[in-house]
């Protein structure tokens, strides 16, 4: 799209403002300035560079996913989980993505009949090992259209207030016996999420969402 011409009584633009100011400096200052432009342009191209490098992918079980992390750090999987990426402020974790396997026993029909048996069996689990649990929602979810099943909940760890998701996907809608347990925590003040249904539609964890695949 072509731009719109400047009427001579509104100029001179900046650039020509700037390229006058410029060619009337000493030449050494024109030198430190054009080094100074140049570690700025490479400062740039490397934070993009290392940005656009934060993503996973992974298959195991006949499942493959893959997912961005840009605003996360990865950190040590933890034992039986696929990987684990965090985000600290003040040396304290404030925001946590996990993703582990889910194993689905046989059943006949679609998945959607069996997840909501599996999920109350692992809320049950999930509750006796999490001190300060406190369920806030269950039921169906979709992740970029993929349909799931979830749940969300509060907790208070150490005198901190968190809230809580999970999620259980799978490749297809029906005949998987293999999938993903998506994982989720942010301490909600500084995570900015104003209650556990919020956790995975706003702010950090949002943005690994938007980005998240799984196939068979």
């Amino acid at each position: 799209m072509r731009s719109a011409r400047i009427k001579p009584e509104y100029g001179p633009m900046l650039p020509e403002l700037f390229a006058a100011r410029l060619a009337g400096l000493p030449r050494h200052l024109r030198g430190v300035l054009a080094g100074a432009a140049l570690v700025c342009v490479l400062v740039v191209a490397f934070v993009l560079a290392a940005r656009g490098s934060a993503s996973f992918s992974h298959r195991a079980d006949g499942v493959s996913f893959s997912f961005s992390y840009v605003s996360l750090q990865q950190a040590a999987t933890p034992p039986g989980q696929y990987v684990l990426a965090v985000k600290r402020r003040d040396g304290q974790v404030f925001v946590r993505f996990e993703v582990g396997p889910l194993t689905l026993p046989s059943y006949s029909g679609e998945i959607s009949g069996l997840e909501p048996v599996m999920m109350a069996n692992y809320i049950r689990a999930f509750a006796a090992r999490t001190p300060g649990f406190l369920l806030a929602s269950e039921g169906r979810t979709r992740v970029n259209a993929i349909p799931g099943y979830d749940f969300t909940y509060r907790r208070v760890l150490d005198g901190t207030r968190y809230y809580g998701r999970v999620i259980f996907l799978t490749p297809q809608l029906s005949g998987d016996r293999h999938g993903l347990i998506l994982s989720m925590l942010v301490q909600p003040v500084l995570g900015a999420v104003a209650d556990p249904d919020a956790v995975g539609e706003v702010g950090v964890l949002s943005e690994v969402l938007a980005t998240f695949s799984i196939a068979s």
